[in-house]
């Protein structure tokens, strides 16, 4: 009996030692739950755990307390703003931005946004996380239908959805962490990727909010046309031919959720699954029966994950940049003439080991770019190239550049 009982209190001591242990573990994930908490969140575009802050309120206040002192500081100055810069522009951003909300990941903020017009020439717009689309004049009248207008105002709506801003900050601390893959063409990846990701939602939102989904790929084309590839650059932002395609593949795909002039009204649940990507549905566990730790693992992966995307996108990028270089050490001019005052036909010779596919020059005079298609070229071959542009003065006479603007 009493060596029965010596092992019943050996039993009763064991199970107290493993509730002990139960307890510590519960602890620990309850701190990591709070340390998650506190440095990730949930990303509302795919339901992914992402190293950034999720404290919406806060994000606004501060976002929108910056803006409104540099609104303020424009207007000290003398500057204008919305219907003061254009009456009918401003409008027509007004009543486009009450069509993308309700489509939007924002349907339950849209009291709090709004869109303000400044009169910068730029081709640009831009938001900084809270709730203000920030849009220029240049980009009204760049663009030829509103559909155009509803793509880039979408896209930056989409940057908001995403966190972006958080997400860049997010990065910065991870490449103090990570110096020997950090640097420029990394930066500009990081940005790079969430560009892509912002077109991709942006559309979908111009879609669903009635505006025709190619329009992005229109706009990019066009661009594309006038301003040419600047294949040689590291860039944050997709080339122009290369949107061009990426928003036509976007497009396309989007399309059936598209009713001309139409808010779909299945919108927000196409936010949750639709074809561009189906937000994820983690279990949710709760803080010290497995949370925390399910919340870290979570985070580090999609940070990880993020960092693998951007390192390939800045290795295809360093790639395509150090192509562009070679092929214009091997490029010898032999040759510039003008062509009356707006066009110039410029000879040169290319002196590379490797068949060109396709090779596009730019001609710039510090003022203009003017892009010439020599084609197919072969090592050794001598080419006329014609570049011309009504109202460049491109063939004026003075110092000009050529350069590399794309290479296949």
């Amino acid at each position: 009996m009493r060596r029965f009982g010596m092992m019943g209190l050996l039993a009763v001591t064991a199970l107290a030692g493993c509730a002990d242990m139960g307890q510590t573990l519960a602890g620990i994930d309850r701190g990591l739950y709070g340390v998650a908490e506190r440095v990730s969140s949930e990303d509302r575009v795919t339901g992914s755990r992402i190293l950034a802050s999720g404290d919406r309120a806060a994000q606004i206040a501060q976002s929108n307390r910056e803006m409104d002192a540099q609104l303020a500081q424009l207007t000290a100055g003398g500057g204008k703003l919305n219907a003061a810069v254009s009456a009918s522009g401003y409008a027509k951003l007004q009543g486009m931005l009450a069509r993308i909300l309700p489509v939007s990941h924002f349907a339950d903020e849209q009291a709090q946004w709004k869109v303000i017009l400044l009169p910068d020439k730029e081709f640009n717009a831009f938001v900084n996380g809270g709730t203000y689309v920030m849009v220029y004049k240049g980009l009204l009248d760049a663009v030829q239908s509103d559909d155009e207008l509803a793509a880039v105002m979408g896209h930056e709506i989409a940057h908001v959805a995403a966190n972006h801003v958080g997400r860049a900050q997010a990065a910065q601390i991870v490449n103090l962490l990570d110096r020997k893959h950090a640097g420029e063409a990394l930066d500009h990846s990081y940005t790079l990727a969430q560009e892509h990701q912002a077109d991709k939602i942006g559309i979908l939102y111009a879609a669903m909010a009635g505006y025709d989904p190619m329009a992005a790929s229109r706009l990019w084309a066009r661009m594309y046309a006038q301003q040419g590839q600047y294949a040689g650059m590291i860039s944050s932002h997709p080339l122009n031919g290369d949107r061009a395609a990426s928003t036509a593949q976007i497009g396309q795909a989007v399309r059936p959720y598209y009713t001309p002039g139409k808010v779909n009204p299945e919108a927000q649940a196409i936010l949750v699954n639709n074809v561009l990507w189906q937000r994820s549905a983690l279990p949710a566990l709760a803080a010290g029966s497995g949370g925390g730790l399910a919340a870290i693992a979570q985070t580090a992966f999609t940070t990880y994950s993020e960092r693998e995307t951007a390192k390939g996108l800045a290795e295809q990028q360093q790639a395509r940049a150090a192509r562009v270089k070679a092929v214009e050490q091997a490029l010898v001019v032999r040759n510039v003439s003008a062509m009356g005052p707006d066009g110039a036909v410029v000879q040169v010779t290319y002196n590379g080991t490797a068949a060109l596919q396709r090779l596009v020059l730019a001609m710039s005079n510090g003022k203009v770019r003017v892009l010439g298609n020599a084609g197919a070229v072969q090592p050794g071959q001598t080419v006329d190239v014609t570049f011309e542009k009504a109202g460049s003065g491109i063939g004026g006479g003075g110092k000009v550049a050529i350069t590399v603007d794309e290479v296949q």
